[in-house]
């Protein structure tokens, strides 16, 4: 997956109602937010630069993670 350095890296899902979502680009500060009472949230994490090497995204929630590798930015 490649995504753009250094502009805002927004996104979207559904994770249990009301529960609190973080997203994290590995060795970075997450982002925590709250999904809504349908379950939906959006979360954006801050510009990152650009990396030479693969980078990994974890986004997770009360019900477990989810762990995204080999990310280009």
């Amino acid at each position: 997956m490649v995504l753009q350095s250094g502009v805002p890296l927004t996104f979207s899902g559904r994770a249990e109602p009301s529960s609190d979502v973080k997203i994290a680009v590995a060795g970075g500060s997450p982002v925590s937010v709250r999904a809504d009472a349908s379950g939906s949230f959006t979360a954006t994490l801050p510009a990152q630069p650009a990396a030479t090497a693969p980078q990994s995204l974890v986004i997770s929630d009360a019900s477990g993670s989810t762990t995204y590798r080999n990310i280009l930015m």
